[in-house]
């Protein structure tokens, strides 16, 4: 999808359904996350925004984190995205939380919801920032 960061996020909002949801962010790059030693995730959606109290970073993947997702039957089909929301420090570190299977939908206004499946999400704890040398 081509045009700016806002003009993808509204296209994405108005997307009717987890599938179609899911199918729309395999358009997306925005990096990849690696939690731990696992192998690595594309990111479809990174997105940042200034609260009052910092930074949040959200984060989005077409498809379930693996390790941290429940399966339960067919019903784990309608939560088709891993989800996490971050909230870095100006040191570096921080904390957050993660969804491996979440529902995504957003209201009238664009306001994103995001729901788990089963008793999640996980709280991360002790997150870092890690930057490629050149």
């Amino acid at each position: 999808m081509r045009g700016t960061s806002t003009d993808c996020a509204n296209k994405l909002a108005a997307t009717v359904g987890q599938i179609a949801l899911r199918d729309a962010l395999q358009n997306h790059r925005a990096g990849r996350l690696r939690v731990g030693t696992s192998t690595s995730y594309p990111l479809a959606v990174a997105r940042q925004r200034i609260a009052s109290d910092g930074r949040v970073v959200l984060l989005a993947t077409n498809a379930p984190l693996t390790g941290l997702q429940i399966d339960q039957g067919l019903r784990s089909q309608d939560y088709p995205i891993g989800f996490i929301e971050l909230k870095p420090k100006a040191d570096g570190t921080g904390e957050g939380t993660v969804v491996g299977r979440a529902k995504v939908s957003f209201d009238d206004d664009k306001n994103l919801s995001i729901a788990s499946l089963g008793t999640q999400p996980s709280r991360l704890m002790n997150v870092q920032t890690v930057t490629k040398k050149p």
